[in-house]
C-alpha cells in the first residue's frame, strides 16, 4: 500500500545522490523506486484493495486510510532519469525487470 509515495520518496533520494555525484547510490535508490512503481501498478490492477499485513497496522481497513500524497506516473520516472548519466539510464531502461515501466 502507498507504493506510489515510497516510489516518489526514493526518486528524491536518488536525485540527492545524483547531486552529490554518488551515481552508485543514485542507481540503488532508483531501483528501489522502480520496484515500488511496479508494486503500485500491480495493486492498482487488483479487483479490491489488499489487507495490510504489517503487525502494527494489520487490523486497519485499507478503505479507511488517507489517500496517496503523490500521483505517480511513468513521466515522473522518465523525467528523473534525465539527470542520470546516459549509460546509467540506459542500463535501467534495458533491464528486463523494469521493461513494463518503459513499455507503457
Amino acid at each position: 500500500m502507498h507504493h506510489n509515495d515510497m516510489c516518489m520518496l526514493y526518486l528524491r533520494c536518488s536525485s540527492a545522490a545524483i547531486h552529490l555525484d554518488d551515481f552508485e547510490g543514485a542507481l540503488k535508490y532508483l531501483e528501489i523506486a522502480l520496484n515500488h512503481f511496479i508494486e503500485f501498478n500491480q495493486v492498482m490492477k487488483m479487483p479490491q484493495m489488499p489487507q495490510f499485513t504489517a503487525p502494527l497496522v494489520s487490523k486497519a481497513k485499507a478503505g479507511n486510510c488517507i489517500s496517496e500524497i503523490f500521483a505517480l506516473d511513468r513521466k515522473l520516472v522518465e523525467d528523473h532519469m534525465q539527470d542520470l548519466p546516459a549509460d546509467c539510464a540506459d542500463a535501467i531502461r534495458n533491464n528486463p525487470r523494469y521493461a513494463t515501466i518503459f513499455a507503457e
